[in-house]
């Protein structure tokens, strides 16, 4: 691999790896029975297919994955291994800015950070764009640089925010939640928050760039 950015397990077992610097999707088959190479589409010959996320839904019919490089979100049958492109250059509903992160909500909305964009889009189960999420800013509720991206059982979305160093809580189609607080209810501060998961017992993982670390948020309302 070169610069792998993301990995997700799949419903059977197979790990799924964004290997960024390849191209390419590496799939990890379950009971190490080898791997599998899945090509990702270019949007020109000189413009390889930039994967820095990726998101599985649950029954694996589909794959989604950020392509950074070139501004969209590819979208993959799994059934049939046809692509589907999503998005280009811009600021309008349905064009990107760097896209980075994405995950899936429990309703199958695909949910995807955009870097410089500073906001968060989302896709319906029908490949429809369905709005976005935030703005460009530093008051509460605003994006600056947002990055990580996971949304909890009951739907709520998780982001993080690497510059701003916190991470911002909306419900499912983006109203305004809060932000994660500590014990004595100032904003809980990270060094550098990217990627994020819950495991099955609802803790939260932040991975802090810059402090070398993964952060574990015990949430005083546990996913359900």
């Amino acid at each position: 691999m070169s610069r792998p950015l993301a990995a997700k397990m799949d419903s059977n077992g197979a790990l799924w790896i964004a290997d960024t610097g390849n191209n390419r999707l590496l799939v990890h088959l379950p009971d190490h029975l080898g791997y599998q190479i899945i090509p990702l589409p270019a949007a020109a010959p000189d413009k390889p297919a930039v994967p820095t996320g990726l998101a599985i839904r649950s029954d694996g019919s589909r794959t989604y994955v950020v392509d950074n490089g070139n501004h969209r979100i590819l979208i993959r049958d799994n059934s049939t291994g046809r692509w589907t492109a999503m998005g280009q250059w811009g600021i309008s509903i349905g064009q990107f800015r760097w896209p980075f992160m994405i995950c899936l909500t429990p309703d199958n909305y695909a949910t995807v950070t955009e870097s410089v964009g500073a906001r968060i889009q989302q896709i319906s189960p029908d490949n429809l764009w369905a709005g976005q999420i935030s703005r460009f800013g530093v008051a509460l509720g605003d994006l600056y640089r947002p990055k990580g991206v996971v949304a909890d059982s009951a739907g709520r979305i998780f982001v993080s925010d690497s510059t701003l160093g916190v991470v911002e809580v909306f419900g499912s189609r983006g109203d305004l939640l809060g932000v994660l607080t500590d014990n004595s209810n100032l904003p809980l501060r990270f060094a550098h928050p990217m990627g994020m998961c819950f495991d099955g017992g609802g803790l939260l993982y932040v991975v802090e760039l810059t402090a070398n670390r993964v952060a574990v948020v015990h949430l005083s309302k546990p996913s359900p």
